[in-house]
């Protein structure tokens, strides 16, 4: 209360107050929608440009006036929006020269918000601003490299019934982004002796008044009038306002009434009083540009459906449905594949788990044709040299025969160690027969599996678009509350229909799926513990 009560005591401060305070806006069931819809497209980022376009609508909503701010680099624009406040916002060096485009409107928390043209958004300080605003430092490009525009948030009084726009300061030719005209109610176009008229210049004067916007040149105070003002008819019909900066900061600093009023300051603010639209005109506006962005909209829904990667989704489910049986006897073809593979890797396994001696090994080598290196066939020659020499033991029962104990014996030293060398080799060139079906199964279930996630996937993107249908219904509700009932059914009439294709997929899809297949970590788990417990003594 305090920092109030100080505030209205300087005349500055009652000059700006003078004109009261702007009325409130009832927030009526139409904003609340305009809100739900900018909520939803939010969440889609091929609409970022068109999300930022309604939001500079909602947030100019409010009943104040927008006053576009257009200098040149020998105006001292800066300079002016610094005395307009009241307070050192803009930087001053390099002229008070603004490289980027900003607005400057009311917040009760300052801060600065930066908008790039990609639709990212970053936050920062208000103490910042030079960062993007002035120098041609390498730092300082880099940072307005991609800017859009600034947003500037300041807790100001004046800021209260009014927001500025201002514009790059501008050299040789003019350029004024038509976003900031269409937004703005009135122009405050800086000037001093050197103002030539150049042709963009008289172009955008031509168009401001050409939309019946207020426009007012500020002319440097004491100082020649340019001869172009009194020359060319574009600017003879144009209301010219002397004003001194330096005086108006002076009167700030000294709290002189007579000072402000000599200054120029109390006249501006009456032009500015005078731009202000009253409300039901505010409200026509806003009206107007909410229809436009709305059929702006609705054609770029149009635009996003016959394009990927809608389009690609939408065609992929179409014909995967439009395909159903082809697709479902693929399916059935694969899961008998599937489990055929999978029966002759448990045969295989259950063979492997079921060895006990060396010749069950010897047998399991030879019959499944592995490539057996050296010395895995070292190892069966071994075993069979030992499995005859036992044999022959026995047929001629030489149990008690010395010398067949005695080659027996070597056969069996020989079996073990070349055993003992080998069993490794051997389990790696078993394992290659289980890792081998184990990349068949997983071949057939990745080709299969390929089919569904293409299908999944188109389904994802779809879903990506159901934030775009959602902003529809609320742009229908915000149509109804404006008994706009030609334009509901324009609206009405486009329509994303893609909900009843997921539907009809989610509906079928386990039709199309196949369930994953075994871990193969856990069918090798064994492998090695069963190698080590081969028997080879013959009983």
């Amino acid at each position: 209360m305090e920092n109030k009560s100080h505030m209205a005591s300087t005349k500055y401060d009652q000059l700006i107050q003078m004109g009261g305070q702007v009325p409130m806006k009832n927030i009526s069931v139409a904003d609340k929608e305009l809100q739900k819809i900018y909520s939803h497209l939010q969440k889609n980022t091929n609409v970022k440009e068109t999300a930022k376009k309604l939001l500079e609508i909602i947030n100019d909503s409010d009943y104040i006036l927008n006053v576009l701010l257009i200098g040149d680099l020998y105006t001292n624009k800066s300079f002016f929006i610094n005395a307009l406040l009241n307070r050192d916002l803009m930087p001053l060096q390099y002229h008070g020269i603004s490289y980027v485009n900003s607005v400057i409107r009311y917040g009760e928390k300052e801060e600065l918000v930066a908008y790039f043209l990609d639709g990212q958004i970053a936050n920062f300080s208000v103490d910042q601003i030079e960062l993007f605003a002035i120098s041609d430092t390498f730092s300082s490009q880099i940072m307005r490299d991609g800017l859009d525009y600034l947003d500037i948030r300041i807790n100001h009084p004046l800021l209260k019934t009014m927001s500025l726009f201002d514009t790059s300061s501008y050299r040789k030719s003019l350029y004024i982004r038509e976003n900031f005209i269409k937004r703005s109610q009135a122009t405050v176009w800086l000037t001093n002796s050197r103002f030539r008229g150049l042709p963009s210049e008289q172009t955008l004067v031509n168009h401001i008044q050409s939309t019946s916007k207020k426009l007012l040149f500020v002319v440097e105070k004491d100082q020649v009038l340019p001869d172009i003002f009194s020359q060319s008819a574009v600017y003879a019909t144009i209301k010219k306002l002397p004003m001194s900066v330096d005086e108006l900061r002076a009167a700030q600093k000294v709290n002189d009434a007579q000072l402000l009023e000599k200054s120029g300051f109390t006249e501006l603010l009456k032009f500015f009083e005078s731009s202000a639209l009253n409300v039901e005109d505010y409200d026509e506006l806003i009206d107007k540009r909410v229809i436009q962005w709305i059929k702006r909209f609705m054609q770029e829904m149009k635009n996003l459906m016959n394009r990927d990667p809608y389009l690609e989704a939408y065609q992929i489910l179409s014909e995967a449905l439009k395909n159903e049986k082809q697709l479902i006897e693929f399916t059935k073809r694969t899961e008998q594949q599937l489990q055929k593979l999978e029966h002759q890797f448990t045969e295989y396994r259950n063979k492997y788990n079921a060895l006990e001696t060396g010749y069950q090994l010897q047998e399991f080598l030879e019959k499944n044709n592995l490539q057996l290196n050296a010395q895995t066939r070292q190892f069966i020659t071994c075993n069979k040299h030992y499995s005859e020499a036992v044999r022959n033991m026995r047929k001629n029962k030489l149990q008690n025969d010395l010398l067949a104990q005695q080659q027996i014996a070597i056969c069996y030293k020989d079996l073990i160690t070349s055993f003992e060398v080998a069993k490794t080799t051997i389990f790696k060139e078993i394992q290659s027969i289980f890792i081998a079906l184990e990349q068949q199964i997983l071949d057939v279930y990745m080709t299969s599996d390929y089919r569904i996630t293409r299908l999944v996937s188109a389904e994802n993107r779809l879903h990506a678009f159901d934030s775009l249908v959602h902003a529809q219904e609320h742009i229908i509700r915000y149509l109804e509350e404006k008994q706009q009932v030609n334009l509901i059914q324009e609206v009405m009439a486009i329509r994303m229909n893609h909900s009843k294709l997921i539907e009809n997929f989610n509906n079928k899809k386990k039709m199309y799926t196949l369930s994953m297949p075994n871990n193969p970590d856990s069918r090798q788990s064994i492998y090695k513990e069963v190698i080590e417990n081969i028997r080879f003594e013959l009983e």
